[in-house]
């Protein structure tokens, strides 16, 4: 299959050199937002994929690209229909239901599914791959997992964007970072790995 990665996922202008990747955390001005805004974040960086709620401030090429202030809006937008409690936002229902109700708002009808406690990793890549092949993001929550390269992204949403088949690797969007992770060790069944995967299609 080759590399599969989504095509005009959001770049974010930061000054006028740095460039992110989707969204970040670190943006938000309140401290609870910066330790917990990260539902808020994977939901802004769909949201801005499929043009719900905003509209980029330049384009090149495929590129769609916005302006801090621009996007910071959107997460801001969003943050109110996912404010994380004590834990965090760790609810896949929840962001289901409320990325959702945001959507309608704007009037856009999606549904939603999710995969959890997947016995293989093919499992989980299937899920990923028949998502990216109809063009849909991927939002992973990772709750708890062993290996040492998760350690700083526990009880945590990032935005899976592509999947390398030669190298295995998957391509994420993670604090306003394009990251790659070894696909068989993000998604490895192992009784501490915790995660569930959601993707979007629209009707």
């Amino acid at each position: 299959m080759g590399i599969l990665i989504l095509k005009s996922f959001p770049l974010v202008q930061i000054g006028s050199e740095e460039t992110a990747y989707g969204g970040s955390q670190d943006w938000f001005y309140k401290k609870i937002q910066r330790d917990a805004g990260c539902a808020s974040v994977s939901a802004a960086n769909i949201a801005a994929y499929y043009n719900i709620g905003i509209r980029p401030d330049r384009v090149r090429g495929e590129d769609r690209i916005y302006v801090i202030d621009t996007y910071m809006k959107l997460m801001e937008e969003m943050y109110g229909y996912m404010t994380p409690g004590p834990m965090g936002f760790p609810n896949t229902q929840k962001y289901q239901y409320r990325f959702l109700s945001f959507a309608a708002e704007h009037g856009r009808r999606f549904r939603s599914r999710e995969l959890k406690g997947w016995k293989k990793e093919a499992e989980a890549l299937q899920f990923i791959r028949e998502a990216l092949e109809e063009n849909n993001p991927v939002a992973i929550l990772v709750l708890t997992h062993r290996a040492p390269e998760m350690r700083d992204n526990t009880w945590h949403w990032m935005t899976i964007s592509g999947y390398d088949d030669e190298k295995g690797t998957l391509v994420l969007s993670n604090y306003g970072k394009q990251e790659t992770q070894d696909a068989a060790m993000l998604l490895e069944n192992h009784p501490e790995n915790r995660m569930t995967l959601v993707a979007f299609t629209e009707v």
